[in-house]
């Protein structure tokens, strides 16, 4: 059956299929009741380049319920933090992934450590271990209290 043989209302049909779901977005923004692998992680604080030696620090301290995390680590000076995010746990493991924005010149090669901290709510139970990784290379790891 060539296109010229189809029925009309089945062509109407079609088209209007296809002009409708063109219309709609195809990655909606989730709703605040939607769990992402964002969801109860959130970043208090990114510091400008720091003008001293660099020595990789991290530290996680409980604050309540939840969790403060510290880093003190290499980023582009032209760079912007992405949104991190906490994989799932799984065998009482999770992984904390910053990850970076870039923006200007990324071949700049400037890079200097910046300090960043962040909350996670929600997210950890006392016992798990917490790997930290920026830019998908590992940082280190903690034992969660």
């Amino acid at each position: 059956m060539s296109f010229n043989d189809m029925h009309p209302s089945i062509v109407a049909i079609a088209v209007i299929s296809l002009i409708a779901g063109c219309s709609r977005s195809s990655d909606p923004a989730p709703s605040a009741s939607t769990f992402t692998l964002e969801t109860g992680v959130k970043v208090t604080r990114v510091s400008d380049c720091e003008k001293v030696d660099y020595q990789p620090q991290m530290s996680l301290k409980k604050v309540g319920e939840n969790y403060k995390v510290s880093v003190v680590t290499p980023l582009q000076c032209n760079a912007e933090l992405a949104p991190p995010f906490l994989t799932e746990q799984s065998g009482h493991r999770a992984t904390l992934v910053l990850g970076r924005v870039k923006r200007g010149d990324s071949n700049s090669g400037c890079e200097c450590p910046r300090s960043i901290d962040l909350n996670i709510e929600g997210r950890l139970q006392g016992g798990d271990t917490l790997y930290v990784l920026n830019d998908y290379q590992v940082l280190g790891h903690f034992p969660v209290p």
